[in-house]
């Protein structure tokens, strides 16, 4: 009963967590909308009529540019779209993975809870002083510094729920948070394995115990029964299929 409210609770603060990055990433394709909808006429007015609009570059600049930087943050860490290094991952154990992720992750939090602060302290000195830029709109500056305090808080609540899982995994040994999708050297193309067959590169270092009893099929854990049950004449079948099936297309 404990374990199943303990990965209720997972699964909704899952799921409260991509309906922020949704939100987000809304407010952030709106911005690059803009973004085309003012630079078109723009530019079309710049190199027909010399006469561009006056106050594009400082709207696109302070406001849109970095709404689309900052508030596109955590989905992007949430789907593995950032830049990894994964050359050693296949050789970590599954444990030390874990920990060394969950290490890297807490260091990323102290970075962004930094520069969340930042932006509150510069946030708060904008509005009280009532800031604005030097140009021919005198664009008020807090909008900037909210986007950006938005956007680092979001990544914060991000990294402490990949540090939180990476560690509870390293502790159980089980897979409690997805991992980044692990180059597939096979095809030689650069793409990447599926997170179902990340689960089962993962589950086969595993020890024995820890090992998932059943096979994955379409993304889902189906139970099997096991090895000794189904008797070594299933082994033998598969076996001669799979060499039936090599020489057909050798």
């Amino acid at each position: 009963m404990i374990r199943q409210s303990v990965g209720g609770s997972r699964a909704g603060l899952s799921r409260g967590l991509e309906l922020m990055d949704l939100c987000l990433m809304v407010v952030a394709a709106a911005a690059i909308g803009a973004i085309m909808i003012i630079v078109t006429p723009d530019a079309t007015l710049r190199y027909t009529m010399n006469a561009p609009l006056s106050w594009s570059y400082d709207l696109i600049g302070l406001y849109l540019m970095v709404a689309v930087f900052f508030l596109t943050l955590p989905d992007t860490l949430n789907h593995h779209a950032h830049i990894a290094v994964d050359l050693f991952q296949r050789l970590i154990p599954f444990r030390w993975c874990h920990l060394f992720l969950g290490i890297g992750y807490a260091m990323s939090t102290w970075v962004m809870v930094l520069i969340t602060w930042g932006g509150l302290r510069r946030l708060d000195t904008a509005i009280a002083r009532g800031e604005h830029i030097a140009a021919l709109i005198p664009w008020p500056t807090w909008v900037a510094y909210l986007l950006v305090v938005v956007g680092s808080a979001a990544l914060v609540i991000r990294c402490v729920y990949r540090v939180y899982g990476h560690l509870a995994s390293a502790i159980t040994g089980r897979l409690l948070v997805d991992m980044p999708p692990v180059a597939d050297e096979s095809g030689g193309g650069g793409g990447h394995l599926t997170y179902a067959s990340h689960v089962r590169s993962v589950a086969a270092g595993l020890p024995a115990r820890h090992r998932p009893a059943g096979r994955l099929r379409h993304g889902r854990l189906r139970r099997d029964w096991p090895l000794s049950l189904r008797g070594h004449a299933d082994t033998v079948r598969h076996s001669g299929y799979n060499a039936a099936h090599n020489r057909q297309f050798l």
